[in-house]
């Protein structure tokens, strides 16, 4: 369990990272074009 879970905790930190970029520039670009 210990070096499978931290490596799956590694994973999903990243990925939510990455989601909230991606949520950022979705919402900079919504600001941008104004709509």
């Amino acid at each position: 369990m210990g070096a499978g879970y931290s490596s799956w905790q590694n994973f999903f930190s990243t990925a939510s990272l990455k989601h909230r970029i991606s949520l950022l520039t979705i919402s900079f670009g919504v600001q941008l074009t104004g709509i």
